[in-house]
């Protein structure tokens, strides 16, 4: 159970980094297409989807990341229990 916290915690983390650089390579796109780092253009002109997709992983890598967290407390406190026991 333990193994299972810590991948769940690594795959949260790369998420993570994968929405940042989905953020960063759309506002580069956008700024070598128009021309200008004008944010609210690039919103305008970017579809929704695009922006929900990044928001999504955001979320997804966090929730990930937490779960993962969890996993790997309940796991040292049930050892804990255990070795309390004997």
């Amino acid at each position: 159970m333990r193994i299972g916290g810590v991948t769940l915690f690594i795959c949260g983390i790369f998420l993570f980094g994968i929405s940042g650089l989905e953020k960063v390579l759309i506002y580069v796109a956008g700024a070598i297409s128009f021309k200008s780092a004008d944010m609210n253009q690039l919103k305008y002109t970017t579809p929704p989807n695009i922006w929900n997709l990044v928001n999504y992983t955001l979320i997804i890598s966090i929730i990930l990341c937490i779960a993962g967290l969890i996993l790997f407390v309940l796991s040292l406190n049930s050892q804990h229990r255990t070795n309390k026991k004997l």
